[in-house]
């Protein structure tokens, strides 16, 4: 049972445990980290209840999801699946993402876990669990799925790279996320990283000036996904700062190049830069006025470097 899951110990533990007992809530919330196996183990546990063989077709499980939002039509969807009898045990209904769901889906989507079938089964997946509503968590049976190993990464690449030490950056880099190990295997993935880390630290340096470097960032097609590579850039100089233990530095082939940008900062500050990162990413996430934002992190920044550079 779960034994194509990798790593999740805990979670297949207490899935195995309810499944033995055969006292199963009406509704989960698996959360955690992007691409560590909560939406695997989510199927698996559908077959699991309703008895489906290995290979045998599954047609109790449905997956609700969408990248942007899940609306109103989505729930009235799963509410109309849920009052259909299911062909074995459960209609397992997976909502995918569920940190996308609109303020109105939400609202409709409570009234549904407030009046449940008896013979269907939510499980909520996401990995931004304060962005659902307090009301719809407290429904639910809450089970947390932490990143994945990093040795158990290594092992799983080592399948399909040979290069040794392509698979320790890897494994560093993607913040135990399988799924985000395998999307950067691409070469195209490394060149635009390069690029990306050295425009920062000349940045940092205040070599590369203002206006290029905003430039640049505003370019850029997932702004998130480059300011969390910024702010791995100043966590592993933070701890350079702290210790010498390399095992600690993610973004390992970049060392030395981290060793001598260092230097060049306090603590304090490398943690205000932090700080500033952080804000921004949220700010993203939150959809406020992303030009604006970045003009505001790009002049924190240089107040803590030495002032402006045009």
């Amino acid at each position: 049972m779960f034994d194509n899951i990798i790593n999740q110990d805990i979670p297949k533990k207490i899935l195995i445990n309810i499944i033995k007992t055969k006292k199963i809530p009406n509704s989960f919330l698996f959360y955690g980290k992007e691409g560590i196996g909560k939406l695997l183990v989510a199927k698996e546990f559908g077959r699991e209840i309703n008895e489906y063989k290995e290979k045998e077709f599954v047609k109790d499980i449905y997956i609700i999801e969408n990248d942007k939002s899940i609306g109103i039509d989505d729930i009235r969807k799963a509410k109309e699946l849920s009052f259909i009898n299911p062909e074995r045990n459960y209609k397992v209904i997976i909502i995918n993402d569920a940190h996308n769901l609109t303020q109105e889906a939400s609202n409709s989507f409570l009234k549904v876990l407030e009046e449940p079938s008896k013979r269907t089964i939510f499980i909520l997946i996401t990995q931004y669990p304060e962005k659902l509503l307090e009301t719809i968590k407290s429904r639910c049976f809450k089970i947390h799925f932490s990143p994945i190993n990093r040795d158990l990464i290594k092992d799983f690449l080592s399948k399909k790279i040979e290069d040794v030490d392509k698979i320790d950056l890897l494994s560093r880099i993607c913040d135990g996320s399988l799924k985000k190990a395998i999307s950067m295997t691409d070469e195209e993935f490394f060149i635009k990283r390069k690029k990306r880390i050295l425009s920062f630290l000349s940045f940092l340096k205040r070599e590369k000036p203002y206006v290029d470097f905003l430039k640049e960032m505003s370019s850029e097609e997932n702004t998130s996904e480059v300011v969390i590579s910024y702010e791995e850039v100043i966590s592993d100089m933070i701890v350079m700062k702290r210790s010498t233990d390399e095992f600690l530095v993610l973004n390992i082939d970049f060392l030395k190049d981290l060793y001598e940008v260092q230097v060049l900062f306090s603590i304090e500050n490398l943690l205000k830069i932090g700080e500033l990162l952080f804000d921004f990413e949220k700010k993203i996430e939150y959809n406020i006025n992303l030009a604006l934002s970045l003009r505001e992190l790009l002049f924190g920044i240089l107040e803590l470097i030495g002032g402006i550079y045009v």
